[in-house]
């Protein structure tokens, strides 16, 4: 914990924010339905998510705005906006997708994921995947293209998450969502995405 905080903020700290495995463990487990959630939504506007971390590793300058933002993104409800509403929708097709090619898988959805060591950043895959020998943390991200683009069209676009290296699709190392999954491997302490 940063040695700079007033006593207001060390209570606030150890009232709010610290917990143990036990207590990251319940929240997770109570908060599966993720934005449908009440306490998910508490969780995270607690916390530092993982997908505001290519915005704070990529900021420069004015840190109270970005930490306004932030806070107001959290409040926000994205719901109505026609991309999330889009990768709402499908989610479950490709939850069903990843199920038929994982057969000796199980599929599971996840909530706010803390880890102890660092109770102020939290993170909300969309599930694990896992056997006996294997877990991977999966995050489903469903393109919103209403103008029905083909994909190699779309990774012409700077601003597209997947660019093709030797004829294989691959996540851009720059792009927002490699920042939020590399955060939520870190946070869920896996490996494989």
């Amino acid at each position: 914990m940063p040695d700079f905080l007033n006593i207001e903020e060390v209570l606030y700290f150890h009232q709010n924010i610290k917990i143990s495995l036990e207590e990251a463990w319940e929240i997770e487990l109570q908060t599966t339905e993720q934005s449908k959630s009440n306490l998910w939504k508490k969780h995270r506007q607690i916390r530092l998510t993982s997908s505001a971390f290519h915005s704070i590793a990529h900021r420069m300058a004015d840190f109270d705005v970005l930490a306004a933002n932030i806070y107001r993104n959290h409040e926000k409800d994205l719901s109505k906006l026609p991309a999330v509403s889009f990768g709402s929708r499908h989610e479950s097709v490709i939850r069903n997708f990843i199920r038929s090619q994982n057969e000796c898988y199980i599929l599971r959805k996840v909530g706010v994921v803390t880890d102890p060591r660092i109770p102020f950043l939290c993170a909300s895959p969309d599930g694990l995947l896992f056997n006996k020998e294997n877990v991977q943390l999966v995050e489903i991200k469903c393109c919103y293209n209403p103008e029905n683009v083909e994909l190699n069209q779309l990774a012409k676009r700077p601003n597209f998450c997947l660019h093709n290296v030797d004829g294989i699709w691959k996540l851009k190392t720059t792009h927002a969502y490699f920042y939020q999954i590399q955060g939520q491997l870190a946070i869920s302490n896996l490996t494989e995405c």
